[in-house]
C-alpha cells in the first residue's frame, strides 16, 4: 500500500514538473499550430499506461490522443507533435518503448508516425 501511495505522489510531481517545463519552453516549430504544452496536457493521462502500471489506457488517454492526431493537419503540425512527444518521453521516469508503440493500436487511433523516442521526426510526412 505504502509503495502504491510513494509511486503515485512520484508520478504525480513528474507530471506536474513536466507541465511546468513544457510551459516556459515550447519545442514545436513556429509556424506549427499545435504546441508541446497542449500535446502534454493532452498525453499526461497515458502515462498509466505507458509506464505500465496500469493494463489498457483510459478513455480520457484515447481522446486526448485523438485531438493530438486531429490537430496535426500539415507536415510541419506532425513533425512539431513528433519532435514533442519524443521531448516528453525523456522526461518521463520508466516510460516504456513496447506500450508506446502499443498506444495507438490500445486506442484504437492512427497515427502517421511511430510514437517511439527512436523517431526521426524530419522523416514524418
Amino acid at each position: 500500500m505504502k509503495t502504491s501511495i510513494i509511486t503515485t505522489k512520484t508520478t504525480i510531481c513528474t507530471l506536474l514538473l513536466l507541465l511546468l517545463f513544457f510551459t516556459s519552453l515550447n519545442f514545436s516549430s513556429a509556424a506549427a499550430t499545435v504546441t508541446c504544452n497542449t500535446i502534454t496536457t493532452e498525453a499526461a493521462p497515458c502515462l498509466g499506461f505507458i509506464t505500465g502500471t496500469v493494463p489498457s489506457p483510459p478513455a480520457v488517454c484515447c481522446s486526448g490522443l485523438k485531438q493530438i492526431v486531429n490537430s496535426g493537419t500539415t507536415v510541419t503540425d506532425r513533425r512539431a507533435i513528433c519532435q514533442c512527444m519524443k521531448n516528453a518521453i525523456k522526461e518521463f521516469p520508466g516510460v516504456k518503448e513496447k506500450f508506446l508503440s502499443q498506444l495507438p493500436k490500445s486506442c484504437h487511433v492512427s497515427v502517421s508516425f511511430p510514437i517511439s523516442s527512436h523517431t526521426n521526426c524530419n522523416t514524418v510526412h
